[in-house]
């Protein structure tokens, strides 16, 4: 790998913490000046995309984090039970999206698949009676109305 400036290098770190490049940007010293399109060419940098691919590998490692505890946790969030307190309507949706993304389900639109017949539905019930209301508009997902049978 090809040496990195001490102030490329900062950039890369402070990447990492919150993906943001223009902050990570000017935390690592670069101008405050830097506009998003200036810190954006940063990580188009082959010596720092190479070393950004290494810092993530050693802290997956240190994590002991796997693409499969990262999909069961996801899982035990989205398929709790609805008497489960401890897990809100709006976790379960965001596990179920990115459960969904991992899997291929919506393509980059978040819309499904032109190709598919999978029909999306997320009902909250309410707790003291039978009563249920849509969660999600199904027009911002671009599926066809919920049919009643």
């Amino acid at each position: 790998m090809k040496v990195l400036s001490e102030r490329q290098k900062n950039f890369c770190y402070e990447y990492l913490k919150d993906f943001n490049a223009n902050q990570a940007a000017i935390r690592a010293g670069y101008s405050k000046k830097i506009d998003n399109h200036n810190a954006h060419l940063l990580l188009q940098n082959p010596k720092i995309i190479e070393f950004l691919g290494s810092l993530k590998k050693e802290h997956i490692e240190k994590a002991h984090l796997t693409i499969e505890k990262v999909v069961n946790e996801l899982e035990s969030i989205a398929f709790a039970s609805a008497d489960d307190s401890r897990i809100k309507p709006e976790n379960k949706i965001k596990a179920l999206e990115l459960l969904g993304r991992y899997l291929g389900i919506f393509n980059d639109r978040d819309r499904a698949p032109e190709n598919s017949d999978i029909k999306l539905r997320i009902f909250i019930v309410d707790k003291v009676g039978n009563s249920s209301r849509e969660l999600i508009n199904p027009n911002l997902l671009n599926l066809p109305p919920a049919s009643d049978n």
